[in-house]
């Protein structure tokens, strides 16, 4: 009965076998172990979700989206090698992409966490994206969505956002207010 697994951890089933109406019994089973495992990553945890940077943001440029765009993502409490981190962005015309990556181990040792990077293709430019990010362990447990560092202490619901754009600004014109020789031209009392 469901009732009596209410703890995570190993269970073992001694043996089972299988009787017919007519009285026939199946030699029992071998013995089994298995692993109930009901908890997401981060759950019950102090850092129960996890947290996305956007490297190079909140402002991208074509420059920096060359190689692709570069998420951080620093997972939950309870994360281990082999959870699965799933990146979303959300598009501006609210459809989305994901991006998966398996957590090894250097990313449960680094500050920084995982680097996941966005194809360079993926983004559009002059658009602005959300960024949100959850882990997902091998019994299927997904974590809560991440928080952005931006509001930690205000809304932990609000996805990452950041900006892409490959239009510099205009050529600046320059002139002197002080020119009265002619344009562009500078006497010695104006210099």
């Amino acid at each position: 009965p469901a009732a009596s697994l209410s703890i995570d951890g190993v269970y073992s089933v001694i043996t089972a076998g299988i009787s017919d109406t007519s009285g026939n019994s199946s030699p029992p089973s071998d013995a089994s172990l298995f692993t109930l495992d009901t908890k997401a990553p981060g759950e019950g945890t102090l850092v129960p979700k996890p947290v996305v940077v956007v490297k190079e943001g909140p402002a991208i440029n074509g420059v920096e989206n060359a190689d692709g765009i570069q998420i951080n993502v620093v997972p939950p409490s309870g994360t281990v090698v082999g959870d699965i981190i799933t990146v979303t962005v959300t598009r501006p015309d609210s459809t989305t992409f994901v991006v998966t990556q398996a957590v090894v181990a250097e990313d449960l040792l680094s500050p920084g966490g995982a680097t996941i990077t966005l194809p360079a293709q993926s983004v559009q430019s002059g658009a602005d994206y959300l960024v949100s990010a959850t882990v997902t362990d091998a019994a299927g447990n997904v974590s809560a969505s991440s928080i952005p560092p931006s509001a930690l202490q205000t809304d932990p619901s609000v996805p990452t956002p950041f900006s892409f754009d490959t239009v510099g600004p205009t050529t600046p014109t320059l002139t002197s207010a002080e020119a009265s020789s002619g344009p562009n031209i500078l006497n010695a009392t104006e210099k």
